[in-house]
């Protein structure tokens, strides 16, 4: 009898610990990816791409009811939330499902630009027993119309793991469209300030690809990570209140004119979303993020 009950409780742990998902009513593991727009229509699409190449969603060059369903049991679909009260469409919205009884592995969401716009990713994932992972991922962007943006996650089934990594695919390019994005949607200015930034990361760019053997590749390098960490520096100055440069603190105007906030501004979804990019490829450089004395 004590053998019994022992083998009854391992097999019990073994299930808790996600060794039989099956056994209780099947797998229930799925990637669950919601996507919005500031505007009636939405203004994105995406992919998302399985481990075995498998995809599900919409690359923009479709109709918005003729996704693509290639990876078995998953949807993917746009909705208006509409008003409870009046019964009008509201805004558009992105659900999609992948699963349930989904891999291990790498998905990748690519995003692409029907218009150019801010938008919301939210990605959730739940377990082998249909328990959501803690894990989620949220952010707030925005992309330009013709674009795309690629995400890399990494997902694990088993109770306790989830979404594992979340990153986005990052170059020197892609921050540089991201920052004339941002700029096109008034997220950051103003235009001489923009400037400014994009001529920090055309030097990043420029450095990097220059080619003199193993040894200047690494200084090269350097100079590149140095050049994000000035765009960085730079950006989170007048993120938290820098002053307009051609504003004087003892210009005696009067107090309602002083009050104006400055033309050079940067937005808290502008100033997340390019810090993020530019300490994402820092990392791919090799580099840490850091503070230095900036060079005006």
């Amino acid at each position: 009898m004590k053998g019994k009950i022992s083998a009854v409780a391992a097999c019990a742990l073994y299930v808790l610990t996600g060794g039989l998902p099956a056994a209780w009513g099947g797998d229930l593991s799925r990637l669950n990816i919601n996507a919005t727009t500031h505007s009636e229509e939405i203004g994105v699409h995406f992919i998302v791409t399985d481990p075995l190449g498998r995809r599900v969603g919409n690359d923009c060059t479709r109709a918005k009811e003729d996704s693509l369903r290639g990876i078995p049991g998953s949807w993917y679909t746009v909705e208006s939330t509409g008003d409870d009260e009046s019964g009008s469409p509201g805004p558009e919205g992105i659900q999609s499902r992948i699963g349930p009884s989904i891999a291990a592995g790498t998905y990748t969401i690519t995003l692409c630009g029907l218009a150019t716009a801010q938008f919301h990713l939210f990605v959730h994932s739940s377990d082998f027993f249909g328990k959501y992972h803690p894990n989620e991922q949220s952010l707030d962007s925005f992309i330009a119309a013709g674009t795309t943006a690629q995400y890399v996650l990494s997902y694990d089934p088993a109770p306790g793991k989830g979404i594992t990594q979340f990153v986005k695919q990052v170059s020197f390019a892609t921050l540089r469209q991201d920052l004339r994005t941002a700029a096109g949607v008034s997220l950051i200015g103003d235009a001489k300030f923009v400037a400014k930034l994009d001529k920090i990361l055309a030097e990043g760019e420029k450095a990097l690809s220059k080619k003199g053997g193993k040894e200047k590749d690494r200084e090269n390098q350097k100079e590149a990570v140095e050049k994000l960490r000035q765009f960085i520096r730079k950006l989170e100055k007048s993120f938290k209140g820098g002053k307009d440069d051609d504003r004087d603190e003892d210009d005696d105007r009067d107090h309602e004119e002083r009050e104006k906030p400055p033309k050079r501004y940067v937005s808290e979804t502008a100033y997340k979303a390019l810090k993020s990019d530019a300490q994402t490829l820092i990392a791919a450089l090799g580099g840490k993020p850091g503070k230095g004395q900036d060079d005006d």
